[in-house]
């Protein structure tokens, strides 16, 4: 994903995106799972990540959870 749709990290608070933003891990695997975190990961760099990958690869100190019309 293009670096200027990428959400900052807020403290913690939602950041609502204009569109769906998809799991970048999940993405790798052929699957398009939609994103609910944006996390520095373990390997180093930043990326959407679904629930599960981010319990696997986030970093539980600098996420920003995202969310965007219909999804609550």
């Amino acid at each position: 994903m293009a670096e200027e749709h990428r959400a900052q990290p807020v403290g913690g608070r939602p950041v609502h995106l204009s569109t769906p933003a998809l799991c970048e891990l999940c993405d790798v695997a052929g699957e398009r799972t939609p994103a609910d975190f944006d996390t520095k990961t373990t390997a180093g760099p930043w990326a959407y990540v679904c629930g599960p990958h981010f319990v696997e690869v986030g970093v539980d100190y600098l996420w920003t959870r995202v969310t965007w019309a219909g999804k609550g």
